[in-house]
């Protein structure tokens, strides 16, 4: 295939996914318009009434909020809110600001059921799919990325918290963008040094901007960090060095606004959000319910803790480890519980309810659930760990001639965007950075309540790999090789039975 059939027939498979995306996005919207499914934000228990009310404020001239708004909500009356007050600390934000700035900016354009923000995140849901369509492709080929962009077009979850005024969709679209960006940062071989400078200031650009979003921005600058000094390391000490230093000044660019903000106030300067500390005391404390896993009002334990840590980190890690008295043994089964409740099929409310969306729309109703995309994901993120360590076992046996051959064939590859399997040298390193941020993003998730939207972060990263399944799963097919597909399948039941399994055994 030449290079410009094969360019073209990326654009289409885009397009198309973008189209089917939006459609399964816009008939999903449909189906609720005008019922009180689409007013939640009317609900003031819930986090979009939060958003609102934060953007309300800051629309009417207060721009700094040098006091913010906190939520004191029926679950909260554990504490009098003087004292929820105090744990907050004075001018830190409830929650990362850059959502309710942007409510407040189209505010007034977007209407009273915020319409506008709406349909904008529906839209950017449908360039979520295309960037996973981009991801698979880039790692695994064409096959791959149409079955990861298609699997997350349909995937029903992902519209269901996009039509919300929540930030989750929009974070979602970012992070992923940060990624790809990264991982074609990190395969391109030969760039001049202002190149390296001007690209990797722009990635920390992107991160800083990003954590004004989501607290998970620390998650991606650590992911960022790590990834530009193994990947550059190979080349030089020095520029490593120099592609840090260029990324962490480009992060304080981005973080620059909030940064600004947080001094003239008066709060910690790099302060993103007052609810971290809680988040993370109410769900490990010894007493916490299910083990954190499940969200509860805070323990007494937890008061406890609060009270004592006057707002600081160190102070509640202590607190909380103290709450145990030695007994590792329930630290550890705590902590089990909440990592394997990252994995149960279903989706567990938090504001809203999926499965109770399903009953009202139909477009949710046959739609694939993490119930499916995670023994896929599974099967195929092990199936590309056992290629790719085989890959590099027989790297040493190959001649002159087999390695110059291999490289001629990659490069034709290359050149016609239209890989017949992995370059797993290329590749190692795009593998590498969704792996970090797997890891990042499952340690960050396991120490705090497991709630469905909480746990979409992790679902990309097993979309992609589900895709490559599946790509791999058709080549076998059509080339009869019904060894491998049994092999292939025998891998899906393992994250199946994983799935199942987990929860209970923790």
């Amino acid at each position: 295939m030449s290079v410009n059939a094969s360019k073209r027939r990326v654009w289409l498979a885009v397009l198309a996914i973008f189209l089917v995306a939006a459609g399964v996005r816009f008939s999903f919207w449909s189906q609720i318009r005008h019922t009180a499914l689409d007013r939640w934000q009317r609900f003031d228990q819930s986090d979009m009434a939060t958003y609102v009310e934060q953007a309300q404020r800051i629309a009417k001239g207060d721009l700094l909020q040098s006091d913010p708004y906190h939520p004191y909500h029926s679950w909260q009356t554990v504490a009098p809110a003087q004292k929820w007050l105090a744990w907050y600390g004075p001018h830190s934000f409830h929650q990362a600001p850059a959502y309710s700035y942007l409510l407040a900016w189209v505010g007034p354009a977007a209407g009273e059921e915020f319409a506008l923000v709406k349909a904008f995140q529906l839209l950017l849901g449908a360039g979520t799919c295309v960037l996973l369509f981009l991801i698979a492709h880039h790692l695994w080929g064409f096959w791959a990325g149409c079955a990861a962009g298609s699997l997350a077009a349909i995937y029903g979850p992902l519209p269901f918290l996009e039509a919300q005024l929540l930030r989750e969709g929009p974070a979602l679209f970012c992070i992923l963008g940060i990624v790809f960006a990264l991982m074609r940062h990190l395969e391109q071989r030969e760039r001049s040094t202002q190149s390296l400078v001007l690209s990797c200031a722009a990635l920390g650009a992107a991160g800083g901007a990003f954590a004004m979003l989501h607290e998970l921005g620390s998650i991606t600058l650590l992911v960022l960090l790590i990834s530009l000094g193994l990947g550059h390391a190979r080349s030089s000490f020095k520029i490593a060095a120099l592609a840090l230093g260029c990324a962490l000044a480009g992060w304080l660019i981005g973080f620059a606004p909030l940064l600004a903000r947080n001094l003239a106030v008066g709060a910690p300067p790099f302060s993103v959000s007052c609810r971290t500390v809680i988040n993370f005391v109410e769900s490990n404390v010894a007493d916490a319910a299910d083990g954190g896993a499940t969200f509860t009002a805070p323990s007494p334990t937890a008061v406890k803790v609060l009270d004592e840590a006057h707002g600081s980190g160190l102070a509640a890690l202590f607190g909380v480890w103290k709450s145990y008295d030695g007994n590792l043994g329930l630290a550890l089964s705590n902590l089990g519980q909440k990592l394997a409740a990252n994995w149960i099929a279903w989706e567990i409310p938090d504001n809203t309810s999926f499965e109770f969306f399903r009953e009202h729309a139909p477009t949710l109703r046959f739609a694939p659930t993490f119930a499916f995309v995670f023994p896929l994901g599974f099967a195929g993120f092990v199936l590309v760990l056992w290629t790719l360590a085989r890959g590099r076992k027989q790297k040493p046996e190959l001649t002159k001639q087999e390695s110059k051959r291999l490289r001629r064939e990659a490069a034709a590859a290359v050149r016609t965007a239209e890989p017949q399997a992995p370059d797993n040298g290329r590749r190692l390193a795009s593998h590498l950075v969704l792996l970090l941020l797997f890891l990042g993003l499952f340690a960050a998730l396991s120490l705090v309540h497991t709630v469905a939207r909480f746990r979409m972060y992790l679902v990309p990263i097993c979309i992609v790999y589900a895709g490559i399944l599946l790509a791999m799963l058709w080549q076998s097919l059509s080339e009869r090789r019904l060894g491998r597909v049994g092999a292939l399948g025998l891998l899906v039941l393992a994250g199946l039975f994983l799935q199942r399994s987990l929860p209970t055994a923790a």
